[in-house]
C-alpha cells in the first residue's frame, strides 16, 4: 500500500497521491466503535473501530484528500500520544477496504490518472522493484470508458482512468514496445511503477491481484480470461445478473420466432408408451456413451429425426410475463434446462441422408415440432459441412448436422454481465 503512506516519496518527484473511497460508498458508524460501509458489491463491517478512524473514512468517503494531509493529521485527530495507534488503525481499515480505495495521482492542479478498484478482491497498490520490461501486458486493453480513455487488464482488479493527454500518449506508447526507457515525461517513471504495481505490464501481471499463477499465464488467452472475469461477481464492477438493463426501453423479443408456415413439413410424435417401453436405463445411457466420427450408410428415418427433436427441443409450453416474479418477459418450457427460461437457442439442421426428407438445410420449428426449409446455396450448405468434418475429424459427413444458434438478443434484453456465458451453460444444457 505503498502509494497510499509514502506520500512524500511522490511530493518529491512533483506529485501528489489523492485517495478517496468509490462514489457509491457510504460510511455508517455507531458509538459502540462499529463502522459499516455500503457498496457496490454489498456491505461490510468492521467492530472495535475508534471515532478517528470513522471520521477519516468519512472524509474519505466524501471527497478527494490528499493522503499526505490524511495521515498528517492523525496525531492532531488523535493526540500526540494516540498518534501511533490511531495511525496504525487507519492503515488497517483502510486494508479492509482497499477494494473501496481510488488513487489519483496529481502533478499540481493536472490529474494524470485515477486507479479505481474494479473487484471485491482489490488491493490497495505497492510499490515493486523496477520493472525491468515497460510493455503493457498482453492481457491489457484500451477502450472508451463513459469519459475518458481507460486502460483495464483480464488479468488485474483495477482500472486506470487516463485524463491527461501526455498520460495517454505515454501508455499508449508501452503497446508496441518493449519500451526500456519511459520517455521524456516528467512523470513517466512513477506512472511505469504504478501501472506496473497492478498488473498492467508485462511481467508484472501476477500482481494483479485475481490469484492467477505463472503457469495459467503462460498458455492461457485474453478472450478466455476476460470472459472469466466479466461472468463472475465480484470479479468487475460492472452491471451483474437480471438488470433487465432495457426494461422500459426496449420490448423482449418473443419467446417464439417467427416462422414461416407455407415451407413447413409437420414431424411424426413418438408415441410416448412405446418409448418408455424401449428406452434404456439412464445409467446404462451414461455408461454406454460415446462419441462416434463414423457414420453408417443407412440414412435416418423422419421418424428418427422427430423423435430425437420432440423429446430434446419442442416446446412443451408457453408461461408469463409474470412482473411480480422479475419476469417481465415471456418464457418456454423445453426438455432441456435454461438461464431464466429465456430459451434463446434455436437448432438448425444440415440433411444431407434421411428418408422422406430432401437433403438441404431446415429450421426446427420448437412450437410446431415441425422442420422449415431455408433456401440456402449448395456453396453455402458445402461450406458449413466441410467446416464440421474439419473440426471433428469425421472421414464421412453425418446424415444430420445440427447447428445451435443463440438469439442472443433475448439474454442481453434480461442479463448483464453474464449473458454470453449464461448461452454457452445453455448449450451444454442441450447437448
Amino acid at each position: 500500500m505503498d502509494w497510499f503512506v509514502l506520500p512524500d516519496l511522490w511530493r518529491a518527484r512533483g506529485l501528489e497521491v489523492q485517495a478517496r473511497l468509490r462514489p457509491e460508498a457510504v460510511v455508517e458508524s455507531a458509538e459502540d466503535g462499529e463502522l459499516t460501509v455500503h457498496h457496490w458489491w454489498g456491505s461490510a463491517r468492521l467492530t472495535g473501530v475508534t471515532a478517528v478512524t470513522a471520521s477519516a473514512l468519512r472524509q474519505l468517503s466524501e471527497e478527494w484528500t490528499d493522503s499526505h494531509d490524511l495521515i498528517a493529521g492523525m496525531p492532531a485527530l488523535a493526540g500526540e500520544q494516540g498518534s501511533t495507534a490511531a495511525l496504525a488503525e487507519l492503515l488497517w481499515a483502510c486494508q479492509e477496504f482497499a477494494f473501496l480505495i481510488e488513487l489519483r495521482l496529481m502533478a499540481g492542479e493536472r490529474s494524470l490518472l485515477t486507479v479505481k478498484p474494479a473487484s471485491y478482491a482489490a488491493k490497495l497498490p505497492a510499490l515493486g522493484p523496477d520493472p525491468t520490461c515497460r510493455r503493457l501486458s498482453k492481457f491489457a486493453f484500451l477502450h472508451r470508458g463513459e469519459e475518458e480513455l481507460e486502460l483495464a487488464s483480464a488479468t488485474s482488479t483495477h482500472r486506470v482512468l487516463l485524463q491527461d493527454e501526455e498520460t495517454s500518449r505515454l501508455v499508449t506508447s508501452l503497446v508496441t514496445g518493449p519500451v526500456l526507457h519511459p520517455g521524456p515525461g516528467r512523470h513517466a517513471e512513477a506512472i511505469c511503477h504504478l501501472l506496473a504495481s497492478i498488473g498492467m505490464l508485462e511481467g508484472t501481471e501476477t500482481e494483479g491481484g485475481t490469484g492467477m499463477g505463472e503457469a495459467l499465464l503462460g498458455v492461457a488467452e485474453f478472450p478466455d480470461l476476460l470472459l472469466h472475469q466479466h461472468s463472475r461477481f465480484g470479479s468487475h464492477d460492472g452491471g451483474f445478473g437480471a438488470e433487465f438493463p432495457f426494461l422500459g426501453s426496449l420490448d423482449p423479443s418473443p419467446a417464439v420466432p417467427r416462422s414461416a408456415a407455407e415451407n413447413m413439413i409437420t414431424l411424426p410424435v413418438p408415441d410416448e408408451h412405446e418409448v418408455r417401453a424401449r428406452d434404456p436405463l439412464l445409467s446404462d445411457a451414461i455408461e454406454g456413451r460415446c462419441s462416434l466420427r463414423e457414420y453408417s450408410d443407412e440414412p435416418l428415418t423422419l421418424e428418427e429425426l422427430g423423435e430425437f427433436l420432440f423429446r430434446c427441443l419442442r416446446i412443451r409450453g408457453l408461461y408469463g410475463p409474470i412482473p411480480e416474479a422479475n419476469m417481465p418477459y415471456q418464457a418456454s418450457d423445453r426438455p432441456f434446462p435454461s438461464g431464466g427460461g429465456v430459451h434463446d437457442l434455436e437448432l438448425y439442421a444440415l440433411v444431407t441422408r434421411v428418408t422422406g426428407l430432401e437433403p438441404g438445410a431446415y429450421r426446427y420449428s420448437a412450437a410446431q415440432h415441425a422442420l422449415e426449409w431455408i433456401a440456402v446455396s449448395s456453396a453455402d450448405f458445402d461450406a458449413v459441412l466441410q467446416g464440421a468434418l474439419r473440426a471433428s475429424s469425421a472421414a464421412s459427413a453425418p446424415p444430420v448436422l445440427f447447428k445451435i444458434v443463440s438469439r442472443f438478443e433475448r439474454m442481453a434484453w434480461k442479463y448483464r454481465s453474464i449473458g454470453y456465458a449464461t448461452t454457452l451453460k445453455n448449450v451444454g444444457g442441450l447437448y
